[in-house]
């Protein structure tokens, strides 16, 4: 769920370092961010998202458009540090399981990029 906002990191980093007409990398920043829309559940920090996009500039000229774009990259990047609660809605992880299960896999391994927890069932 946090391949759409790295990857819109990195088509905003790449917008701002060019400093030039948005192009395939603004409209990449806009396909990704239906992708975190539809994840984010509503509140306050949706909310932002999208004021953030509807900020975003056509170009990247000015100091001020670059702030445009920086702004949704610092976003994104609270986003992944700190998501909101419901923003893995854990139906997600217990469908993946099921269909391990349906595929006759063996087992389950989970990854983390943190240290971090996972409770299923009321344990750890």
């Amino acid at each position: 769920m946090y391949d759409p906002l790295n990857k819109m990191n990195v088509a905003l980093d790449q917008w701002a370092a060019r400093q030039g007409k948005g192009g395939a990398d603004r409209a990449e920043v806009l396909r990704l961010a239906q992708t975190t829309l539809s994840q984010l559940p509503t509140g306050p920090r949706k909310s932002e998202f999208e004021q953030a996009l509807q900020s975003l500039p056509q170009t990247v000229h000015s100091e001020a458009e670059r702030q445009a774009v920086l702004s949704l990259r610092h976003i994104n990047e609270r986003l992944v540090s700190d998501p909101p609660p419901g923003f893995f809605p854990p139906e997600r992880l217990l469908e993946a399981i099921r269909a391990a299960r349906r595929n006759g896999a063996d087992g389950i391994v989970f990854f983390a990029g943190a240290a971090s927890s996972i409770r299923i069932s009321g344990r750890q």
